[in-house]
């Protein structure tokens, strides 16, 4: 896989994303599965989804990472942001994927394969072609999480909405 590849997939991972936040009810964004154990609310969940990718690659590739209060790493739930509106989401959704590619339109291609970059979050170095994939992985972690919450909100889906067919 080259950057340009990697592009074509997020696209369509995007994509997915992107459908499955249009069936989120307007209504449901505060909801959660449960008060206990850490759940994100819908809308949490739908504006972390807005950066899961495109901003976490820019990361590894400038080397510029957001500051995080020291020791505290990821924040608890209560402390996630969330979106106003379905629509906003999706509009940063957008963004996003912009982001994404324009960042990898500027990766050479041995820097890809051979560069070799850490994680804030894990310190093993791993080539940049390997972390970003990551990074498009992290987004369909988190897809895969609303098609959960869709589901149990009684929303209508099928596989086809998690790969983006439907």
């Amino acid at each position: 896989m080259d950057a340009k590849a990697l592009s074509q997939y997020a696209n369509q991972v995007y994509k997915a994303t992107a459908g499955l936040m249009k069936l989120v009810p307007q209504d449901k964004l505060n909801w959660r599965p449960a008060a206990a154990n850490n759940w994100l609310t819908v809308g949490q969940l739908l504006a972390h989804l807005t950066d899961a990718t495109g901003a976490g690659m820019g990361g590894f590739i400038t080397g510029k990472w957001p500051e995080m209060p020291a020791g505290e790493g990821l924040p608890p739930a209560e402390k996630m942001l969330s979106v106003a509106s379905v629509g906003e989401a999706i509009e940063k959704l957008e963004a996003d994927r912009q982001l994404m590619g324009t960042l990898l339109a500027g990766v050479s291609e041995n820097d890809f394969r051979s560069r070799m970059v850490t994680a804030p979050w894990n310190p093993t170095p791993m080539p940049l072609g390997m972390q970003l994939l990551l990074m498009v992985e992290h987004q369909i972690n988190h897809k895969m999480m609303l098609f959960a919450y869709l589901k149990l909100l009684g929303v209508a889906v099928h596989t086809g909405h998690l790969y983006g067919m439907a």
